[in-house]
C-alpha cells in the first residue's frame, strides 16, 4: 500500500493518444488520468477496445509510429516520458519498467532458446554462471515443471501457458521498478494463475509496482488495490477496489461484474439485453459514488435442454505418449474412458499439461491413439481411413480459442461462409442468402461479410466461427477454450449465444476450458483431467460442492474469489462472490 502524501511512481494526467493523419484523427485514449505508487497494485479494466492496452504501450513509448500522443503530465519516476528519445527508451524499458504482454509467441524471439530470452534484461556485470542460475530461479517463480528442460526450449516447444509464464520471468528479469502487465494470466489455468497472482502480490511487498490489465475481476479482486474502468477511450470509474466492486458508481462496471459466469447464473443470461446508450459526456475521475442498492439484476430464464441418455461421441481406454526432448517418452492421454450424451454440455477441466488438447484432437480425429477407441454414433471414429471419416465430418465441428488462426487470411467473412455451406452442398445461387442467414443466427451483422477475419473483433471472429462450424449442422461442437482470450462482456455473449442455440437446435457441447466459472455456468457434466486421466466426473453441481479427489480440491482452491462484499447493493447479487465454487 503506499504511503500517506507519498509522490507515485507513475503520474499520468490527462492522456490523449490519437491515430491516423490530421483531419481524420481517430482518439483511442481520450483524457486518461491515474497514479501507481510504490508497493501499489492498479487494475486497469474494461472490454476490448476500451483504449487498455493503448495507454499500456503508451507508457513505454510503444503506442507506434502513427500515434500521436499529448498529456498534462506523463512522468515515471521524476522523468517526463514525452520527452524520451530513443537511447532514453532503451535505459527505461525492461530494467526500469517492464512489460508482459498477452500474445507470447508473438513476444517472445522464435529463434532464441527460453534461457537467452529471460538472461537478456539482467545486469551486465553478472557473470555467467550467475545469470543461468538467476534464469533458472525465475523459471521456478513463474510455475514452469521443469526448468532445466523448458530453459533448453524454444517457444514453439512450450504450451501456450509455459510461454506466458518464460515471458513473465523475462519482463522479471531485470528488476523492473514498475511492471505493466497486460491480461498476464489469460492462457493459463487457475494452479499456473495462482502462482502468477502470487509472484504479482511478492512484488508489491518488495516495493514494486505493478499496472495490472485485466478483464478478469475475479483476479483483479484478489490483486489490486484500486481500480479504474475504462469504456471507449474514457476513464468512467476510479477508486479503491473494494469500492468500485463492491458498489459501482457507473452503469458500465455494473454491466462488467453482472456478466462474470457462475453457478449462480445458471439458467440465466449474462448479456444485458441491450448495451447503455453512450452519453455525450463521460465523465472522467474522480466519479462520484452513487446508490446502487435499487440497481436490478437482469434475470433472463434460459430454456432447459433435453438430455437424451444415449451417447453420441464415447472413448473407450484412449492412450497417447510422445517422444520427450531427452529421447524418452512422455504420456500425455492414459486409459480415458467416457461418454458424451445427446443434447448436454459436458466440460473438460484441467492445467495446462493434464492432456486436454491431446484428447480432443484423438476426439475430432486429428491424431490416432495408441491404444482405445473412439466411437461416433456408435460407429467407429478412431482406427479407420480418412476417406471413410470424411462423410461423417459433419456430425462433429469445433471452434477454437484462437478462431484468427483457423481462418484463410486472404477470405471475406462471405467467402469463408460459402467454402462451408459449399461443402455442404448448398447451390453456388443460394450462397449468398444462406451466408447471411447463418450470421444473423449467431448475431453478426450482414454488411461484415465483406470484411476479412483480420478486420473482426475477438468476438466477432468467434461468432465467424461458430456460424461457419454450425453450416454443417453438427451433432456434437466440441469447444476449446472458445472465450477464454475475450474479456468479460464479450465472453458473456457468446456463452449466451452458445446456450440459446443449444436450446434452440438440441446441438451437444463438449466445451474444453480452465475457467471453473464458465463450466459449472453452462455445463451439465464435468470431467476433470490431470496428468493424463480422468481423475473425477459428475454431474457438475457435484463436482464443484463436494469434490473427491484431492486435484479437484486444489483447483477449486486457487479459482480467485470475486470480492464484492456489500450486503444490499447490486455486487451482492451478482454471480456469486467465488467465481468457480
Amino acid at each position: 500500500m503506499t504511503a500517506s502524501g507519498a509522490a507515485p511512481l507513475l503520474a499520468v494526467e490527462d492522456l490523449r493518444v490519437a491515430f491516423g493523419r490530421r483531419g481524420a484523427l481517430v482518439e483511442a485514449v481520450r483524457g486518461v488520468s491515474l497514479t501507481v505508487h510504490h508497493g501499489e497494485i492498479v487494475a486497469l479494466v474494461g472490454e476490448s477496445g476500451s483504449g487498455k492496452s493503448v495507454t499500456a504501450r503508451t507508457l513505454l513509448g510503444l503506442a507506434g509510429a502513427d500515434a500521436r500522443v499529448t498529456a498534462r503530465r506523463l512522468e515515471f519516476d521524476g522523468i517526463d516520458l514525452t520527452r524520451q528519445d530513443r537511447a532514453g527508451w532503451r535505459r527505461l524499458r525492461g530494467r526500469r519498467i517492464g512489460l508482459v504482454l498477452q500474445d507470447a509467441l508473438s513476444s517472445l524471439d522464435p529463434l532464441r532458446r527460453v534461457a537467452d530470452e529471460v538472461a537478456e534484461a539482467q545486469r551486465d556485470d553478472v557473470s555467467r554462471a550467475r545469470r543461468r542460475a538467476r534464469v533458472l530461479e525465475l523459471l521456478a517463480e513463474v510455475g514452469l515443471p521443469d526448468p532445466p528442460t523448458q530453459a533448453r526450449q524454444y517457444p514453439h516447444q512450450l504450451s501456450g501457458g509455459m510461454r506466458q509464464r518464460a515471458l513473465i520471468a523475462a519482463a522479471l528479469a531485470g528488476a523492473p521498478d514498475l511492471l505493466i502487465a497486460d491480461e498476464p494470466t489469460t492462457a493459463l489455468d487457475v494452479i499456473v494463475q495462482a502462482q502468477i497472482l502470487d509472484l504479482l502480490g511478492d512484488l508489491r511487498a518488495a516495493g514494486r509496482a505493478v499496472l495490472l490489465i485485466s478483464h478478469d475481476l475475479a483476479v483483479v479482486s484478489r490483486l489490486a488495490d484500486r481500480i479504474v474502468v475504462m469504456r471507449e477511450g474514457v476513464v468512467v470509474e476510479s477508486a479503491a477496489a473494494g469500492e468500485v466492486l463492491g458498489s459501482p458508481a457507473h452503469e458500465y462496471t455494473r454491466a462488467l461484474l453482472a456478466a462474470v459466469p457462475s453457478a449462480a447464473t445458471r439458467g440465466r443470461r449474462l448479456a444485458a439485453p441491450a448495451a447503455p446508450q453512450r452519453p455525450a459526456e463521460v465523465p472522467t475521475v474522480p466519479v462520484p459514488v452513487a446508490p446502487v442498492a435499487e440497481v436490478p439484476v437482469v434475470e433472463i430464464p434460459v430454456a432447459d435442454v433435453p438430455v437424451v441418455q444415449e451417447p453420441v461421441l464415447a472413448a473407450e481406454g484412449l492412450a497417447k505418449r510422445f517422444r520427450d526432448p531427452h529421447d524418452g517418452w512422455r504420456d500425455a492421454v492414459i486409459d480415458v474412458s467416457f461418454e458424451l450424451r445427446a443434447g448436454e454440455a459436458l466440460g473438460l477441466v484441467g492445467a495446462s499439461g493434464s492432456g486436454k488438447t491431446t484428447l480432443v484432437r484423438m476426439l475430432l480425429g486429428l491424431l490416432e491413439p495408441d491404444t482405445g477407441e473412439v466411437t461416433l454414433d456408435g460407429q467407429p471414429w478412431s482406427g479407420v481411413a480418412e476417406s471413410a471419416r470424411r462423410p461423417r465430418r459433419g456430425d462433429l465441428q469445433a471452434i477454437f480459442q484462437d478462431p484468427l488462426g483457423s481462418f484463410d487470411p486472404r477470405l471475406t467473412v462471405g467467402a469463408l461462409l460459402g467454402e462451408a455451406l459449399a461443402l455442404a452442398g448448398v447451390p453456388r445461387a443460394g450462397r449468398r442468402d444462406a451466408a447471411v442467414r447463418r450470421a444473423d443466427q449467431v448475431g453478426l451483422p450482414a454488411a461484415l461479410l465483406r470484411r476479412r477475419p483480420a478486420e473482426l473483433s475477438g468476438g466477432q471472429r468467434q461468432r465467424l466461427a461458430i456460424a461457419r462450424a454450425l453450416i454443417r449442422q453438427p451433432r456434437v461442437l466440441v469447444c476449446d477454450e472458445p472465450v477464454s482470450s475475450l474479456d468479460v462482456s464479450i465472453q458473456a455473449q457468446i456463452l449466451d449465444l452458445l446456450t440459446d442455440l443449444r436450446a434452440e437446435l438440441g446441438m451437444t457441447l463438449l466445451f474444453v476450458s480452465h475457467d471453473l466459472g464458465v463450466v459449472r455456468h453452462l455445463c451439465d457434466r464435468a470431467l476433470v483431467m490431470h496428468a493424463g486421466r480422468i481423475v473425477e466426473a459428475g454431474e457438475v453441481e457435484t463436482v464443484f460442492t463436494a469434490p473427491r479427489h484431492e486435484y479437484t480440491r486444489a483447483l477449486l482452491a486457487a479459482v480467485p474469489v470475486l470480492r464484492a462484499v456489500r450486503p444490499g447493493t447490486l455486487s451482492a447479487q451478482l454471480p456469486t462472490i467465488e467465481v468457480g465454487r
